[in-house]
C-alpha cells in the first residue's frame, strides 16, 4: 500500500469473537490487566433487539445482554472491550500505524485467549473507517465520483448535488478465507468548515479455516491488513489520494 503522510483513518478496529463465554468475574480480571494501557474503565450494559413479524405487525424485543468492560486511554484515543464472547481493541486519530495498533491487539490478545476463549475463535475481524475531507470553498458543488469508486449510481433528477447518499456492499475477497463489507457515506454535518466529507468503511472478516491453536491467530491479522489496503485503494480516485499524500 502506498504510504500516506495524512492518512485518512478515523477509526482503526480489530475484534475476536468466540464461541466461549467468559465470566462476569474473569472480565473484571482481564480488564484489570490492562489498566496499564488503559487507564479508565467504564462497565457497560447493552441490550440485544428483536424484532418479530409474525401476525404481520412489528413487535420489538429487547433483553438485557452481558455486562462489558470499556477500557480507553487518558486522551481516549486508544480503547479496548472485553465482552462475554468477544474481545474488541481499537484506535482513533490520529492513527499511529498498523505497528502500533498490531503491539497492541497482541497484549490484549495474551490476556483474553487464555484458557478455551483463544481456542473457540468464529470469528476474527480487521475494519478501518475512512473520512475523506473534500475543501469545498468557492465551489458550488462537487462530484463524489472525483474521489469515491463506491457511490450511489442514480439519475439525474435536478440539477443540484446529492443532499445524503448510503452505499453498501459485501463480497468475497481475493483471498478465500476473507470476505468484506463496504460501506460510503456522506456526513451530514463535517467537521470541517468549508469542506465536504465522505465516509468510506471498510470492514475485513474471516469466518472459517481459522486455527485452532490461539498462538496461530493473531498472525492471520497481517492477512486481513493487506486485503483491506488493497480494497481502499480500489476504492478512491488519485484525486482524493492527493488530499491526504
Amino acid at each position: 500500500m502506498k504510504s500516506y503522510s495524512r492518512p485518512p483513518i478515523v477509526e482503526a478496529v480489530v475484534e475476536f469473537v468466540s464461541d466461549v463465554n467468559v465470566s462476569y468475574d474473569d472480565l473484571q480480571a482481564m480488564s484489570h490487566k490492562v489498566a496499564g494501557d488503559y487507564k479508565n474503565e467504564t462497565i457497560e450494559k447493552a441490550f440485544d433487539v428483536r424484532v418479530d413479524t409474525l401476525g404481520g405487525i412489528p413487535t420489538f424485543h429487547s433483553d438485557p445482554s452481558p455486562d462489558r468492560f470499556r477500557r480507553t486511554s487518558d486522551d481516549q484515543a486508544d480503547i479496548a472491550i472485553f465482552a462475554h464472547n468477544s474481545m474488541l481493541v481499537a484506535r482513533l486519530a490520529p492513527y499511529p500505524g498498523w505497528e502500533y495498533l498490531n503491539e497492541r491487539v497482541a497484549r490484549n490478545w495474551r490476556v483474553w485467549s487464555k484458557g478455551q476463549t483463544g481456542k473457540n475463535i468464529k470469528r476474527v475481524g480487521v475494519r478501518y473507517v475512512n473520512r475523506i475531507d473534500i475543501p469545498t470553498a468557492g465551489m458550488e458543488h462537487i462530484d463524489i465520483r472525483d474521489y469515491l469508486r463506491v457511490q450511489p449510481n442514480v439519475p439525474k433528477i435536478v440539477d443540484r448535488p446529492m443532499s445524503g447518499f448510503l452505499v453498501q456492499a459485501s463480497m468475497p475477497t481475493a483471498n478465500p478465507n476473507w470476505d468484506c463489507n463496504i460501506t460510503s457515506t456522506l456526513v451530514l454535518e463535517p467537521p470541517l468548515l468549508n469542506h465536504t466529507s465522505i465516509l468510506l468503511d471498510i470492514d475485513v472478516y474471516r469466518t472459517r479455516d481459522i486455527p485452532s491453536k490461539a498462538a496461530d491467530v493473531p498472525p492471520i491479522l497481517d492477512e486481513a491488513r493487506a486485503l483491506k489496503n488493497t480494497i481502499f485503494e480500489l476504492c478512491i480516485t488519485d484525486q482524493a489520494r492527493n488530499l491526504f499524500q
